[in-house]
């Protein structure tokens, strides 16, 4: 799974200081998050990879097969929101609308989204790779449809607030850790 570098500063380290290093996607995308739909972004994560989902047959004794299967692009977008809200506030249009204008201020910036094979755990299984050593896979057994990748993705709404609130109270973050280690 590849993670695009959209806010640079670990989530932990944005708790205290309540910034941090965006990339200029990161920053266009959030203007547009402001101005449209009046929200506060703090930190935006995005996971991107790619998988080929296999079909199941029978109704009692499932079997796997490599007939039907299809190749997904999926992309996982997790935002930090200012505000103490829960993330079921968004439903799922909005969370559409969002996506969308992620994609769109990608393109704008000239962003290529890279996708990079990723295998669950039902294929590991069908290729006979459950419980090996990645180097020992024979990946000559990989199945690669050969129709266009189908686009997944999904939006992870977080409050900044409510996640920083639970660090501090929980004592898992304190001042005095913080200042040890540096």
């Amino acid at each position: 799974m590849e993670t695009l570098k959209l806010t640079k500063t670990p989530i932990v380290d944005m708790i205290w200081d309540g910034c941090g290093e965006q990339s200029p996607l990161a920053e266009r995308f959030f203007q547009k998050l402001r101005c449209l739909y009046g929200l506060e972004p703090v930190a935006c994560y995005a996971d991107c990879r790619q998988i080929v989902r296999l079909r199941e047959t029978g109704r009692v004794f499932k079997k796997t097969t490599a007939e039907g299967a299809e190749r997904i692009h999926k992309l996982r977008l997790t935002l930090y929101l200012r505000g103490l809200f829960l993330p079921e506030a968004f439903d799922g249009e909005q969370k559409a609308h969002i996506l969308a204008q992620f994609l769109q201020t990608a393109a704008e910036e000239g962003q290529q989204i890279a996708y990079p094979r990723s295998y669950t755990e039902q294929e590991q299984a069908f290729y006979g790779w459950k419980n090996q050593p990645v180097a020992e896979w024979d990946l000559s057994k990989r199945i690669e449809p050969s129709s266009p990748p189908r686009f997944s993705g999904e939006i992870d709404a977080e409050s900044f607030d409510g996640l920083a609130l639970w660090h501090i109270l929980s004592g898992r973050l304190s001042r005095d850790k913080e200042k040890d280690a540096a």
